[in-house]
């Protein structure tokens, strides 16, 4: 997949990219890489500890109240830490 380039003719002038969608391609890129990488990384966080929780015994209440608490405790910065795949 390609990124796409910088290409917005008013470079100096960027107050209103915050809130329209004069957001340049880029930034509108890198935003939603970030997004599906923390959904990616909550999920995948959620799943094992509902797994260990139900291993554990917990009933499907406890378990979820588990994954909950893992999403919650997740540190979100090892996701912009790791390497790219």
């Amino acid at each position: 997949m390609t990124i796409p380039r910088y290409s917005h003719p008013n470079v100096a002038s960027t107050r209103h990219w915050r809130y329209g969608s004069d957001m340049p391609d880029r930034t509108r890129y890198i935003r939603r890489e970030i997004a599906e990488a923390t959904q990616r990384a909550l999920v995948a966080v959620a799943l094992q500890a509902y797994e260990e929780a139900g291993l554990s015994g917990l009933c499907d209440e406890g378990r979820w109240e588990v994954a909950l608490g893992a999403m919650r405790s997740y540190d979100v910065r090892n996701i912009t830490e790791k390497p790219a795949l």
